[in-house]
């Protein structure tokens, strides 16, 4: 799968629904978005940072927005076609910056998966993939593609952040 973007994925009313449950969420700071022991100037950088909500981690739910997510994602990725069981669902946002800055490329896990990521807003942000192909943060989309291929993501600069669900599953 190279990757396939979805727009409107979810219903108004659903979407509505998941965007009011997610101004209400309990988030862990990270202090680095990727894995920064090659570049000092990430190290060093102010806004090199993001907040994380973990929805399922290892086969447990985490969070009282389970239920919540796995409703209504969760039969429609089985109608696509493309989902057997979930590794991880957390919720990321990225702060706004005066200019948008990019994130250091990884990979989700060094095993293969498949994942999804869902924009909650619409912003300047993007999630860079592999080819160098700059995917918009637009609310409502859904994007999936291959993890485990090198990707990235970055804050945003007209809008106070830039919030999505990151899906990993087999």
């Amino acid at each position: 799968m190279k990757y396939q973007i979805i727009d409107n994925f979810l219903s108004l009313d659903d979407f509505e629904t998941l965007e009011k449950e997610f101004k209400c969420i309990f988030w862990q700071l990270n202090q680095y978005v990727a894995d920064v022991n090659e570049k000092q100037e990430f190290k060093d950088s102010n806004w090199n940072w993001y907040l994380t909500h973990i929805i399922y981690d290892q086969n447990v739910p985490l969070s009282q927005h389970y239920s919540l997510v796995h409703n209504l994602f969760g039969s429609k990725f089985n109608d696509l076609d493309i989902f057997k069981t979930w590794i991880r669902i957390k919720v990321n946002l990225y702060p706004s910056t005066l200019e948008v800055n990019e994130h250091q490329p990884h990979t989700d896990y060094d095993y293969s998966q498949k994942s999804a990521v869902f924009s909650l807003n619409t912003c300047d942000g993007f999630t860079k993939m592999h080819d160098g192909t700059k995917i918009e943060s637009i609310k409502n989309r859904l994007v999936l593609f291959d993890s485990s291929l090198p990707h990235n993501s970055s804050t945003t600069s007209n809008s106070k952040f830039r919030m999505n669900i990151n899906f990993n599953w087999f």
